[in-house]
């Protein structure tokens, strides 16, 4: 069998009162109800997999790997199993189980009553009690379950399997046993800091603000990306009076299109404050998207504040059409059409390119709120190792150094 043989038990009563048993093997959805298709649960603990194999039969016999998937059917207890439901279940350890099965609330539920009546107990205070390990892991879960795409939830759940943490410990047992390479591990947490901007942030969107005089076509440019008149469109100047704000993914990025006022200067107070906003909204981006087109191409583009130099950009030569093909300028980076849809697709892979160009390669570690990024840059910039033994601490413990982590 793909798990553990069932050990041949008597029916006690705690199979129909789970409440009541002395368990370190706890059970919960570490994906949010609703959101996706598909959901995972995890069990954890040192029963995790007798457990689960009360509740799953493999479709295919045999030993099972860590980490290696097994398709099956979910019946439940088998003293009380019912109509089975498709599920796929993988060991991830000794002590770990995850099962993804339908994300909708019933088949959550379902599971993780089958799961208490075997024996495990739901996340709930007790989870924070458990490990010295188990800060990260929470943290990791509640991320986990606010992703909305697959790529960004592939990552929260890299961390929820070990990642992070994984690295923490080892490097504490390092430092206190005296064996560590300092720099190395400086190094190490360098390259973490490189994607924390974008790896804390898994579960909001990025904000990606089209920028540029009036006219240019920014309108027609969101329109074209999120595939429906979000902004309205017209051919005079100053349409746009607000910023209007779209939400699209794009290659498994959650992103926030806003499209701002045109800047130039102007005496209507309407206006100016449109100009306001868009320059607000500007300074607190991820990636301006600067728009032009062939009219004004060679112009000076409009005066950019100094808390918007430091900001990425994507510079867009909009309406090509009206020029030659070949006479579009090569220094712009995108050249588009909006309305026939010419260059969108280039463009909207440039915009991905450049949001996750740090972000890592799947299995790899990550900072996944601002309080681990905080903890591992300070790591990275640590000049003792007593300051390295206290920022690793804090970072798996949540403790400074003179408190001891939970008891195991």
């Amino acid at each position: 069998m793909s798990l553990p043989q069932n050990v041949e038990q008597s029916k006690t009563n705690h199979m129909h009162h789970p409440t009541r048993v002395e368990s370190d093997t706890v059970c919960g959805a570490i994906t949010g109800e609703g959101r996706s298709a598909v959901a995972v649960v995890t069990v954890l603990g040192s029963d995790a997999n007798e457990i689960v194999s009360k509740c799953f039969e493999p479709a295919t016999q045999g030993s099972f790997s860590s980490g290696e998937i097994r398709f099956g059917l979910w019946t439940g207890p088998h003293d009380r199993a019912s109509e089975g439901e498709s599920v796929v279940v993988t060991p991830m350890g000794r002590d770990r189980v995850e099962i993804h099965c339908h994300g909708g609330p019933a088949a959550i539920s379902r599971i993780l009553d089958d799961l208490q009546s075997a024996g495990a107990i739901r996340f709930a205070d007790r989870w924070a009690l458990e490990s010295d390990e188990e800060l990260m892991v929470r943290e990791a879960m509640e991320v986990l379950s606010r992703c909305l795409t697959v790529k960004t939830a592939a990552i929260a759940l890299d961390q929820v399997r070990g990642g992070l943490r994984i690295w923490a410990r080892g490097w504490l047992e390092r430092i206190e046993d005296d064996s560590a390479d300092i720099e190395s591990l400086r190094d190490s947490a360098s390259r973490i800091t490189n994607s924390a901007e974008f790896t804390s942030r898994l579960a909001e969107p990025f904000q990606v603000v089209l920028w540029g005089p009036p006219n240019v076509g920014k309108s027609s440019l969101l329109n074209a990306i999120v595939g429906f008149d979000r902004s309205i469109t017209l051919d005079s100047a100053g349409t746009t009076r607000d910023v209007l704000h779209a939400e699209t993914v794009i290659d498994g990025l959650r992103i926030r299109l806003s499209d701002t006022a045109g800047i130039r200067q102007s005496d209507e107070s309407i206006e100016q404050q449109g100009i306001s906003r868009a320059r607000s909204t500007a300074s607190e981006a991820d990636l301006l998207v600067c728009v032009t087109e062939p009219a004004l191409a060679g112009k000076p583009d409009p005066p950019i504040l100094e808390s918007e130099i430091r900001i990425p950009t994507i510079s867009v030569l909009n309406k090509v059409d009206l020029v030659p093909f070949d006479s579009s300028n090569d220094s712009f980076d995108v050249a588009t059409c909006a309305l026939s849809g010419r260059g969108i697709d280039e463009l909207m892979l440039q915009i991905a390119r450049r949001l996750q160009s740090a972000m890592p390669a799947r299995g790899e570690r990550a900072a996944i709120n601002h309080r681990q990024a905080h903890l591992v840059e300070t790591i990275a910039e640590a000049s003792s190792r007593a300051i390295l033994v206290r920022q690793l601490r804090q970072l798996l413990y949540g403790c400074d150094e003179t408190s001891q982590p939970p008891s195991a």
